[in-house]
């Protein structure tokens, strides 16, 4: 995403390009996020439910066959939903960066999700 974004994009349309020193971190991110013991494969199965932390986990999501092992199954059977939590007191103040995505940074402030009692 980022490789695009910085080929595809210029500063003039808002895209800044990276340092070498920013391109060398990124570049260590990719190569430990592709490290198969730094990996946690896990799969999901009807009714599973995941919960992440967008701003403190690392993921990603794989392939799918919604087809099963003869490619029976009709296509757009997987059904994923995202809820945006802000969790009141236990939430982190944002980058002050964020607030243009999110309106506010501040921690209880409702940024963009559902308010929790």
């Amino acid at each position: 995403f980022i490789d695009a974004a910085q080929s595809r994009f210029t500063a003039e349309d808002g895209v800044p390009r990276l340092t070498p020193k920013l391109r060398e971190a990124l570049d260590e991110v990719e190569r430990l996020s592709a490290d198969p013991r730094l990996v946690l494969k896990i799969c999901l199965r009807e009714g599973d439910v995941q919960f992440l932390h967008s701003h403190q986990t690392w993921h990603a999501r794989s392939a799918f066959d919604d087809g099963g092992a003869d490619g029976a199954g009709q296509q757009g059977q997987r059904h994923l939903l995202r809820l945006w939590l802000s969790p009141g007191c236990d939430a982190w103040e944002l980058p002050h960066e964020y607030a243009a995505r999110y309106g506010t940074v501040r921690v209880g402030a409702v940024r963009g999700g559902v308010r929790c009692p």
